[in-house]
């Protein structure tokens, strides 16, 4: 992580640190982020990537309030359980539909298959 030291304070009279001041300027304002918030912004970037350690804050926030984690991950999941049970109603619906069409064509097909063999004889 770079770490730019603030301006003025023991050695900005030293030609590397104006040089590392103006670089810590020119990358704060190319950010839009304030410089005290620099180094927050990047340990909260780092600490939305890190998934262990989301993944060991979900498990210590079910170990300690398991009723709340449940009523939050029912609550989270009950769209999706409504759109599946939605989207598995009309799938039968329109397998059922299928299927009568199919029986339908075949009933037509039998009957003209007799239709053909009456007109033989």
């Amino acid at each position: 992580m770079l770490h730019f030291p603030k301006q003025g304070g023991a050695g900005t009279h030293s030609r590397g640190c104006k040089a590392i001041s103006a670089y810590r300027d020119l990358f704060t304002s190319a950010l839009l982020v304030p410089c005290h918030r620099f180094d927050q912004a990047s340990l909260l970037l780092t600490r939305m990537i890190d998934v262990r350690a989301w993944a060991e804050y979900v498990v210590e926030w079910a170990a300690k309030d398991p009723y709340g984690f449940l009523t939050t991950v029912i609550l989270a999941l009950t769209p999706l359980f409504i759109a599946s049970a939605l989207l598995s109603w009309k799938l039968a619906k329109m397998i059922e539909a299928r299927d009568r069409e199919q029986k339908k064509k075949q009933k037509r097909q039998e009957n003209i298959a007799k239709a053909k063999r009456t007109k033989k004889d």
